[in-house]
């Protein structure tokens, strides 16, 4: 018997569908022009300003604490949960299955706008801590 070859077609399209909009986006990037609608050369230009911008490094450094800091301690948070749930598995895993799957049927922008209007509520200052903790 035969394998059907559409599987594969089928994956080579969708990674193409994917793939193609960000090539096309990374060869504008070095395009000489201001608008990507027509070519006017190769250059580096737009990287050196973007690597003149200070707000760019600093967002990088902010994206990289929020980043560190949020696996340092979703790791930690995992692991007590796991050794949690294999020790009283029969009376947490309603909780579990809430916490697992409420991320997966509400919206990202809603839980955004949410906890926006939430740190509002309570008066806390937006900054790094409040992306963390979101």
């Amino acid at each position: 018997m035969r394998r059907s070859r559409l599987p594969g077609a089928a994956l080579a399209f969708v990674l193409v569908f994917l793939a193609l909009p960000v090539a096309a986006l990374v060869a504008n990037s070095f395009n000489a022009s201001r608008f990507g609608g027509s070519w006017e050369g190769f250059t580096f230009d737009w990287y050196r300003r973007l690597g003149a911008e200070r707000a760019i490094w600093t967002a990088l450094r902010n994206s990289l604490v929020v980043a560190v800091a949020a696996t340092i301690v979703s790791t930690a948070l995992g692991t007590c949960a796991a050794f949690a749930l294999h020790r009283h598995s029969t009376r947490l895993q309603k909780a579990h299955a809430l916490l697992i799957y409420s991320p997966l049927v509400i919206p990202e922008i809603l839980m955004g706008i949410a906890l926006l209007l939430f740190f509002a509520t309570i008066g806390r200052p937006l900054g790094l801590l409040t992306v963390f903790l979101a």
